[in-house]
Formats: structure tokens, sequence, C-alpha cells
């Protein structure tokens, strides 16, 4: 989706003297080096998420196609199958533990920038 909408402020005659004004720079550099290092873990559990989320519909969908998917020599609808139970036990299974996992890799530890993946903090390089 495409945001349209601008909230600029414009402060016109405003005076900053050039000590503050560096170190804003200063700052702002300090906080860019530290987007890109923290930028591939938060890319990594996007991505995660988006394939958690993707992986959940499958299975909805693979369910409701074997409610109504027959065999010529099955008389009931292929979800009574036993291998079939089995298979959709693994993929739940599979799924179920993908969510804990996620979150256990994303949430940060401590305050320092430190990532339950790497085990070390990536503010200190």
């Amino acid at each position: 989706m495409r945001a349209t909408r601008s909230d600029d402020t414009v402060l016109e005659g405003a005076f900053v003297p050039d000590k503050l004004h560096r170190a804003r720079c200063a700052s702002r550099r300090r906080r860019r080096r530290q987007l890109r290092r923290r930028l591939p873990d938060v890319g990594a559990h996007g991505f995660a998420n988006i394939y958690y989320g993707l992986s959940m519909r499958v299975r909805e969908v693979l369910v409701e196609q074997l409610k109504t998917k027959t065999s010529i020599a099955l008389t009931r609808p292929m979800i009574y199958h036993p291998e079939v139970q089995h298979g959709m036990a693994e993929i739940t299974m599979a799924i179920e533990a993908m969510g804990p996992h996620i979150e256990a890799v994303a949430k940060p530890i401590g305050r320092k920038g430190a990532s339950a993946l790497t085990g070390s903090s990536r503010s200190s390089r």
C-alpha cells in the first residue's frame, strides 16, 4: 500500500548552533550503522513469519480438499485414510513447532541488541 500522507513540519527562522547540528549528524550515523547491523535479523524474522502464515494456510486448504477427495478403492473421503491422517499429523506438528521457534529466535536478549540466534551482542562490533 502506498503512503499518500505527509506529516512534515516546516520551521521558518529556526536557529540551530553548529555544535548541536554535528552531534545530531553523529547520532544519525550511529543509528544508520546499527540499523545496517540489525537488518539481516529483522529480514529473516519477517520472512519466517511470512512462510509460517503461508504454511498454516496451506494446511487449512489441504484439510478442506481432503474432505471432498475420494479414491476408487475407498468408499469414504481420503481424510479418513490412516496414512493421510499420519501425514497431516506430521505437518501439524511441524507447523506448531515453528511458531515458538520464530518467537524465541526473534526475541532480543537484553538491551544491547543481542540475538538469541547468534548469542552475541551486535552493538559491540
